[in-house]
């Protein structure tokens, strides 16, 4: 059976519903949910029937070839149904009489007269039946044990992460939820949501556009245009609380072209960022070429983005800079640009199509790329147009590459060369550390770091199924790494309405035209030093963009936070696959 996960996600702890909602389908939800789901199939019957048409050229002569072909078939058909009732008349015969055999054969056992007998029939033993005030007491028929395990399985405790991966077997696709506990070392899938198309990202929000509260919803991109939002917190659903953009429907022949736009991609989506400052707006990447901003609390696009020539495989909000986006496409390139203002864009070329781009989380402007060559490189947005280092990384496309949060520089790529490997990035030159194998996997798809634990990650693909990796395990890494666990930035609470003013807390002021307000002005750049007043003027244009300069992360590490190391954490082998 072909197994492949081509995306996960974490879910931090206390996010999710201690006790999920289970949904109960009425009979006329049964119903409604028939109806529908046989509307989709009709429509999908439509659109193979419109692609079986070849053009005009040749329709007719074809038509009366398969025609006659029609025919010839027919004839066969009929000629093989005739043999088969023949045979299936010869095959009866043959039971009634088997069936007269042995119906004399148990005539001399009086099975008619069976129960006219007055012989008594005994206990048999039942006497010695043991017997139970209620089932609870009988240890055959209770169960209770086996619920308590149950509902503890089910129950979502605070020092739980979830899990969410997406999961193609043979031409089944769905979402599933797994539970991962660290202290105890649980690690099982929690329930699944069924897909109707192979799902290409996932990406975790808070953002409940039905709810006042913070949810624990996951957005789906799939090879369909649409994005379907789902509710983690609800167990055996069957739609999602919210769909982004419309159905494209294949045009039949002789059918004249719809001139009314479209809400929404029209090709597979193909990369999905969620901004944690601005909760209500989701970025999607799209086989269509176009990048586009979606506002969650009205389903509505915003702002549609076209600066790609390729398809846009990842696009990536800024951790700390609200309106800054990062994208990279199969043109080869990465643009850096406000979405207020994306006419300041800053293009970076690469060396090959990008599979995955991802922000550096404990450097404000520094990104990472990955590409097909097997090469991952490193840009900052202080030096417009070209990257600062390049790593040849694998000897494969390096499909998945993430950063430790909770510490600085910590790299890891995933390829399809059945290893993940470990570099350190901190400084302006980047040094390799280990390979982790992973021999159980044809290729790695997707990595991500856990939000809570600085050296664990979770990393799957083809085969080989989910893998939960404490990285924190080889000395190399220790003698590296864990005096920097001080170092990392403390968590963003900062709101975003606290930065624009409470006139531009929507999603539409967002996505505005820029200006030279003060509120706009607290995202720009900060000037360059006067000796470096000579930067080009792609430069120029970047530093009117919002993003701040990075903080000098050696000179943040200070005396008092060298003594406060925290302890080494309990080196766990690595977790089953799922």
């Amino acid at each position: 059976i072909m197994s492949v996960i081509a995306c996960a996600a974490w879910v931090k702890r206390g996010a999710a519903r201690e006790n999920p909602e289970r949904v109960e389908l009425s009979r006329d939800d049964l119903q409604a949910l028939i109806n529908d789901t046989t509307t989709k199939l009709r429509d999908l019957e439509e659109d193979s029937e419109g692609e079986e048409h070849a053009g005009e050229a040749g329709e007719e002569h074809e038509g009366g070839a398969a025609e006659e072909e029609d025919m010839e078939e027919s004839e066969a058909a009929e000629a093989a149904a005739a043999a088969e009732k023949k045979k299936k008349e010869k095959k009866s015969k043959k039971a009634e009489k088997e069936n007269a055999d042995d119906e004399d054969g148990l005539a001399k056992y009086n099975l008619d007269t069976y129960d006219d007998e007055d012989d008594q029939v005994g206990l048999g033993g039942l006497q010695d039946l043991a017997v139970f005030a209620s089932n609870e007491d009988d240890p055959y028929l209770g169960k209770q044990e086996d619920e308590e395990e149950e509902i503890e399985d089910f129950t979502v405790q605070s020092t739980d992460n979830l899990i969410v991966v997406g999961r193609t077997e043979d031409v089944m696709s769905h979402i599933e939820v797994h539970v991962y506990n660290e202290e105890e070392e649980d690690f099982f899938q929690h329930h699944d949501i069924l897909l109707s198309a192979f799902p290409l990202c996932i990406e975790w929000l808070d953002f409940d556009p039905g709810s006042e509260n913070p949810g624990n919803l996951v957005a789906v991109g799939t090879m369909e245009p649409q994005i379907d939002i789902w509710d983690l917190d609800v167990v055996d659903t069957v739609e999602p609380v919210l769909t982004l953009g419309e159905k494209i429907k294949k045009k039949k022949k002789n059918k004249k072209k719809s001139s009314s736009p479209i809400n929404g991609h029209t090709k597979e989506v193909m990369g999905l960022s969620w901004n944690r400052l601005q909760r209500n707006v989701l970025a999607s990447a799209s086989a269509d070429t176009t990048v586009r901003l979606w506002d969650l609390a009205t389903a509505t696009s915003l702002r549609v983005f076209d600066h790609h020539r390729d398809k846009v495989q990842s696009v990536r909000w800024n951790p700390f800079n609200a309106p800054v986006l990062l994208t990279g496409s199969f043109d080869r390139s990465v643009a850096v640009f406000d979405s207020r203002s994306p006419q300041a864009l800053a293009r970076f070329p690469v060396s090959a199509p990008i599979e995955a781009c991802i922000w550096d989380p404990c450097f404000e402007s520094r990104f990472f790329v990955s590409c097909e060559d097997g090469k991952v490189h490193c840009g900052d947005t202080r030096t417009p147009g070209k990257m600062a280092f390049t790593i040849n990384a694998h000897s494969t496309p390096v499909s998945a590459l993430a950063a430790s949060p909770l510490v600085p520089g910590l790299l890891v790529t995933g390829a399809a060369d059945q290893t993940l490997r470990v570099w350190d990035v901190q400084g302006a030159e980047p040094a390799f550390v280990i390979a982790q194998p992973v021999t159980d996997m044809n290729a790695v798809f997707t990595l991500g770091f856990s939000p809570e634990l600085p050296f664990t990650v979770c990393a799957a693909g083809h085969r080989g199924g989910i893998r939960i990796i404490d990285l924190a395990e080889p000395a190399a890494v220790q003698r590296r790494f864990y005096s920097r666990l001080s170092q990392a930035p403390p968590p963003i609470h900062k709101e975003l309405n606290s930065l624009l003013g409470p006139e531009r807390e929507t999603g539409d002021d967002m996505m505005g035209e820029g200006d030279d307000s003060e509120d706009e002005a607290r995202y720009a750049l900060e000037e360059e030093d006067e000796e470096e007043g000579n930067a080009d003027e792609v430069a120029g244009e970047m530093q009117q963009m919002s993003l701040d300069k990075p903080s000098n992360a050696a000179a943040a590490s200070s005396s008092e936070e060298k003594k406060k190391k925290k302890k080494k954490k309990k080196s766990k082998a690595k977790k089953p696959d799922a």
